[in-house]
């Protein structure tokens, strides 16, 4: 998992955590209007002269909303729609909230300024642009607010409603103000931290590779097969290598120079990458040596593999030795769960491919043949 992906699962992670604290804050406001029910009657403060129509319309309809804002929240942000969409619903989801809290409820100032909590909760999706929606939204939902309100709540005059309006508004755009410079300041951190990030994959896919051929360096082979032989002793399979070396290559640097020996050897590597990557991982193991691990084929069928290699490599051409043959001896050994150090496995390798060329060269070897 790169680091964008990282990212992108920390954010998932968020809203779930966001919707499961509207699901608390959805319960604590029911709680709570049962609560102010029980206590106006208990207190006979007057303002419940019925109790079916306050229990209708103070309680359960504004319970019903936000529960089903809820639901349509959780629909979103846990079924298949994009990620936008997702922070969306779940800001939405508490705008409606804040509205229904407007309505129902006396206190307008007081309601109003919980206009402020949607606009925070949006900075952490890390968007400026959600977070100007949701302060438009917010100053249009509390402007609806502070008339809707006026159809429950005829206690508050309409001045106070426009001045109980003004501040809200004041404050959700201070709120959003703030907000925004923390999302500015983030963003330029987060592009720092991308840009680190790169430069440290970049840092480590080139201490892998040998910058030459491209394929795995020495390090990562002694790497990978210490990491595979080890897996063989937890679960059962197959470890073959393969070692390679060109045949008098020190000839072709001499006759041609180095710029041309270069060529052969990333010509090979090609070669080798086109008909082992499938079945394995190609190193180059230093100079003009090469290796190959794989976990899928036998010592016999790698001995088939390398042979068609080294067949394909023979009918090679270079401009710089029209007359002059490629080739290249090999040594294969396959793993049999014995006790040895990873290392004694290319050591086998290895004398598999001295024997090749002590037998004239331009072949493969297999160790259970010495």
């Amino acid at each position: 998992m790169n680091v964008e992906e990282e990212y992108l699962s920390l954010q998932e992670q968020c809203r779930k955590k966001i919707l499961k604290s509207v699901y608390i804050m959805t319960g604590v406001l029911f709680g709570m209007e049962i609560l102010i029910y029980v206590l106006m009657k208990a207190f006979h403060t007057g303002m419940v002269e019925n109790d079916l129509n306050y229990i209708l319309f103070y309680i359960l309809t504004p319970s019903l909303i936000n529960v089903g804002c809820v639901l349509a929240a959780r629909f979103a942000v846990l079924g298949e729609c994009t990620v936008q969409r997702k922070s969306q619903a779940l800001i939405l989801c508490i705008l409606c909230i804040c509205l229904v809290t407007a309505t129902f409820h006396g206190l307008f100032l007081m309601t109003s300024c919980t206009f402020v909590i949607p606009i925070i909760v949006s900075i952490m999706f890390d968007s400026r642009r959600l977070t100007g929606g949701t302060t438009a939204l917010s100053v249009l939902f509390m402007l609806i607010g502070a008339c809707t309100a006026s159809l429950f709540d005829n206690t508050w005059s309409l001045k106070y409603r426009i001045l109980s309006g003004l501040v809200g508004a004041v404050l959700i755009v201070m709120t959003s103000t703030v907000c925004m410079s923390l999302l500015y300041l983030n963003e330029e951190k987060n592009a720092i931290i991308r840009k680190s990030c790169r430069m440290n994959e970049e840092m480590q896919h080139a201490l892998k590779r040998d910058a030459m051929t491209g394929l795995y360096n020495h390090t990562e082979f002694y790497k990978r097969l210490d990491q595979h032989y080890r897996e063989c002793h937890v679960q059962s399979g197959q470890l073959t290598v393969a070692v390679l070396d060109v045949d008098f290559f020190k000839r072709v640097n001499d006759a041609y120079g180095h710029e041309c020996g270069d060529a052969v050897l990333i010509r090979l590597a090609d070669v080798l990458m086109e008909y082992c990557q499938e079945y394995g991982e190609v190193f180059r193991y230093g100079g003009e040596e090469f290796a190959v691990i794989s976990r899928r084929l036998s010592e016999r069928q790698m001995a088939e593999r390398m042979d068609r290699v080294r067949k394909v490599v023979n009918e090679l051409k270079f401009d710089f030795m029209p007359e002059g043959q490629l080739s290249f001896s090999c040594g294969i050994y396959e793993y049999q769960g014995d006790k040895m150090l990873a290392q004694e496995i290319f050591s086998r390798a290895d004398r598999a491919l001295y024997r090749a060329k002590e037998q004239g060269r331009n072949k493969c070897v297999c160790h259970s043949d010495l």
